[in-house]
């Protein structure tokens, strides 16, 4: 079992270094002691244990680039601009230079990082658009860019050539990103796209380069919002799927293309300033487990549709413009007042307001009009049939009537002993005096 682990790579001229020290400490399964891999670079200061404490780059600018045999990639505490870090070729996997100083743009050298597959320059200070180039790597599944000072509007996502194909996670929340989010925004992103039904597995890298004890498996990890609660994942499945777009200042309505994202679990465009309603295609992401759309400008009802989600065990819809019914049933009884404040036009269950029409649809609406339904009130056509019936059985009987006293008339009536008038005799019956 690895005991401890603190990573750096040979850096390439010019870096003004001073020590680098890596140590690699794991334990044997076969020996069950404790070995140690010491290598003396330059650029950080360490302790007298050999542990890597923090960098020192004192009265230098960094710069250079990243060895490019190098599979993983982690350093912390830097500030300034970002340096190159990949060569065309290079065999990085793994980049992770989360909760530094980082500032400026994004290196345009990771495009040469083409087996990159796990991309975290989260918690920065990078100002920057959004950078569309990395979708063009062909491995790339982890994509967090949190907390930086990214601003602008996300243009050409709805472009024709493929981007983000095998991505799996994407974090660009609390930026200051605007604008709409084109119809097609995600219509190539096919990891996202299917439901995984395969055997799960730990997203990695391995380190092959050591001699004496065969290869080690780093297990990549990341800090994300799921569920409403920041969590840590230690470990990320290769089946985990999860968009977070929150806290930034994105407007119009949701991108109609996230319904063809069916592997979707994990989903939160909150604080944001989306308008228009809440579509019912939202109910065609049959994985979701966690929705979060609350503190944007969302009005309308809460469609019935999502009652079809029946993995989904966060909602939260709260301060919006929302009304009408909240729909019962299902998942739905499971969220509490909190999932729907700030949404004075919300009445039902979980509730204290009540609906003004108690009756409680208990199955889910069409999404087209069909037989069932009218344009005229109940009352309405309940006189209408009345009228219809009365009509017609007056003048079938008439009718009847008619043609029965034409054929039995006067054989009815002589039977009841009544006599014909004179008058209504013919007259060759009549006799002269």
């Amino acid at each position: 079992m690895m005991k401890s682990v603190y990573l750096c790579f040979s850096l390439s001229k010019p870096f003004f270094i001073k020590s680098i020290m890596v140590l690699v400490g794991f334990k044997s399964s076969i020996l069950g002691a404790i070995h140690q891999i010491l290598i003396v670079f330059d650029g950080v200061v360490c302790s007298n244990t050999g542990h890597v404490i923090e960098p020192d780059w004192s009265g230098s600018s960094l710069s250079g680039i990243i060895n490019s045999s190098s599979t993983l990639f982690k350093l912390l505490h830097l500030q300034g601009p970002m340096m190159n870090i990949c060569t065309y070729g290079s065999l990085l996997k793994t980049i992770y230079l989360s909760e530094n100083h980082f500032s400026g743009q994004v290196s345009k050298s990771l495009g040469n990082c083409t087996n990159l597959e796990f991309l975290s320059l989260a918690d920065n200070s990078f100002e920057d658009v959004f950078p569309l180039w990395l979708g063009t790597l062909p491995k790339l599944q982890v994509l967090l860019l949190r907390s930086n000072k990214f601003y602008g509007s996300i243009q050409g996502l709805s472009t024709i050539s493929p981007r983000f194909q095998k991505l799996r996670i994407i974090d660009i929340s609390n930026n200051y990103f605007s604008g709409q989010l084109p119809d097609k925004s995600f219509q190539t992103w096919n990891a996202m796209k299917s439901v995984f039904f395969g055997s799960s597995s730990v997203l990695g890298s391995q380190v092959n380069d050591l001699d004496r004890f065969g290869s080690i498996e780093f297990p990549y990890s990341m800090k994300l919002t799921n569920k409403g609660v920041k969590q840590e994942y230690l470990k990320i499945l290769n089946i985990f799927t999860a968009m977070d777009f929150s806290c930034n200042n994105f407007e119009g309505q949701i991108p109609q293309s996230l319904q063809d994202l069916h592997g979707l679990e994990s989903l939160n465009l909150s604080n944001n300033k989306f308008t228009s309603h809440i579509l019912p295609y939202l109910g065609n992401l049959k994985n979701l487990e966690s929705l979060d759309l609350s503190q944007n400008e969302l009005s309308g009802q809460i469609p019935q549709q999502l009652l079809q989600l029946g993995f989904l065990a966060f909602l939260n819809v709260s301060y919006n413009h929302l009304d009408g019914r909240i729909p019962q049933g299902k998942q739905f009884n499971t969220f509490e007042n909190n999932s729907y404040l700030g949404n004075p036009g919300l009445c039902g269950t979980p509730l204290s307001k009540e609906c003004e029409n108690s009756r409680v649809p208990t199955v889910l609406p069409p999404t087209s009009r069909n037989e069932y339904e009218s344009l005229l009130p109940d009352d309405i056509i309940d006189w209408m049939v009345i009228s219809l019936g009365v009509g017609s059985g007056l003048i079938i009987g008439i009718v009847i009537g008619n043609l029965l006293y034409a054929r039995y008339g006067d054989s009815v009536l002589e039977r009841l002993g009544m006599r014909k008038n004179r008058w209504v005799r013919p007259l060759r019956n009549t006799r002269r005096n």
